[in-house]
C-alpha cells in the first residue's frame, strides 16, 4: 500500500496546515524534530485506491502535544 506515514508526507502536512489555519499552532511553536506520524489503518477501496488513517502527534517547544487523526485516499 502507499506509505503516507512519514513526517514529510501528505497526512502530516495536511494535519499541520489545518491546525495552522485554525490558529491552534504555528511554525514557531512546533518542534518538528519531535513530530510523529503512525498509520492506524489502510484499506483497499478500489483497484488502485486505498483509504488510510494516521495519528499525527505534534510537540510544541513548550512540551504540549497536539494529536490529530487524518483520513485520506491514496
Amino acid at each position: 500500500t502507499p506509505d503516507c506515514s512519514g513526517v514529510n508526507r501528505w497526512a502530516t502536512s495536511m494535519a499541520f496546515g489545518a491546525l495552522k489555519n485554525a490558529g491552534i499552532t504555528n511554525n514557531d511553536k512546533v518542534d518538528f524534530t519531535k513530530t510523529k506520524t503512525v498509520r492506524l489503518a489502510s484499506e483497499k477501496i478500489g483497484k488502485d485506491l486505498y483509504r488510510q488513517m494516521h495519528l499525527v502527534t505534534f510537540t510544541e517547544k513548550s512540551g504540549q502535544t497536539i494529536e490529530v487523526i487524518t483520513r485520506n485516499d491514496a
